[in-house]
C-alpha cells in the first residue's frame, strides 16, 4: 500500500474510533437520564442509596470505557503523526533530489 493509503486507512480508523467514543458519550447521557428518573421514583432512602450505588458503578463503566478509548485514539493519533513526518521526510528528500538534478 502507498504511504497515501496508509494515511487514508489511519483516518479512518480514527473516524471509527471517535464515532465510537461518541457513540459512549450518548449513551453515558441516557444512562444518567434513566438513573435520574428511577431516583425520583424511589420511595424509601434505601433505595435511593441502591440507586445511587448502580448510578455510580454504571458511570465508572463509562468513564473507564472511554479513557480506553482515548488511549487508542492517541496511540492512532501518534502513529498517524510519525506516517505524516516519515512522508513530509520523503518528500523533503524526492525536492533536494529534484534540485540536485
Amino acid at each position: 500500500g502507498t504511504l497515501q493509503e496508509e494515511v487514508g486507512r489511519g483516518e479512518e480508523a480514527l473516524a471509527a474510533v471517535q464515532a465510537e467514543v461518541q457513540a459512549l458519550a450518548h449513551k453515558l447521557g441516557a444512562t444518567e437520564d434513566v438513573l435520574q428518573a428511577e431516583r425520583h421514583l424511589s420511595s424509601s432512602a434505601r433505595e435511593e442509596a441502591a440507586g445511587e450505588q448502580k448510578r455510580a458503578e454504571v458511570l465508572e463503566d463509562c468513564v473507564r470505557d472511554l479513557e480506553e478509548k482515548l488511549v487508542q485514539q492517541e496511540e492512532q493519533v501518534a502513529a498517524l503523526r510519525a506516517l505524516l513526518s516519515a512522508a513530509e521526510e520523503h518528500l523533503t528528500t524526492l525536492q533536494f533530489d529534484h534540485s540536485a538534478l
